[in-house]
């Protein structure tokens, strides 16, 4: 299954009363929203970077009707970690205020990222944790740890762009799933659980 994130780095959603798209913070959806889901895996929206030496271009425009979605185009975007959703040919844009709105042109606020189910979860379990910056020694606590604009994971006044990290990279951690390496820094930048 596959969700998207937005720009604002909530979670794309549907309000279950009335059915309209809308985004909520992805750590604490209410009752009143359901994630949007796709049945294809995370993987068919992803770019391939061959080890991150050459770019393979995604090509992709996936009609999805969906009870959730209605009659939404999902197409690859200019920034090639994202997608584009578009609607009697108009870009769906994370408006400020929570909405999903069509706009007439695509910008940073019409990018939606792809994430998979178990992503989102890892996701939750870094944001309910305090961690430790290891090159620094620097404690954050749980309050501190969010998603924020640019697809940010954010640790205090540290920002990760999450289309630069998915998936996370566990494999490094030496203590379990309370430890994990962010893609390409190197080994003082790991946080660890506390």
């Amino acid at each position: 299954m596959t969700g998207f994130l937005t720009f604002h780095g909530t979670l794309l959603c549907a309000d279950r009363a009335t059915g309209a798209l809308v985004h909520r913070p992805a750590m604490a959806l209410g009752d009143d929203v359901e994630p949007v889901k796709l049945s294809q895996p995370v993987e068919m929206f992803r770019t391939s970077f061959d080890h991150y030496v050459r770019h393979q271009p995604l090509f992709i425009s996936i009609s999805e009707r969906s009870s959730r979605l209605g009659d939404v185009a999902i197409v690859a975007s200019s920034d090639p970690r994202c997608v584009e959703m578009t609607r009697d040919g108009a870009h769906l844009r994370a408006d400020f205020d929570g909405t999903i709105v069509s706009q007439s042109g695509a910008d940073e606020q019409t990018r939606f990222l792809p994430i998979s189910d178990a992503e989102l979860d890892v996701l939750r379990f870094i944001a309910s944790n305090d961690w430790v910056v290891r090159s620094s020694g620097k404690i954050v606590p749980r309050a501190a740890v969010s998603l924020g604009q640019w697809f940010g994971l954010r640790f205090d006044s540290l920002q990760v762009d999450l289309r630069y990290h998915l998936p996370l990279d566990l494999s490094q951690c030496r203590f379990g799933s309370r430890c994990f390496k962010m893609r390409g820094e190197s080994s003082k930048s790991v946080f660890i659980g506390r």
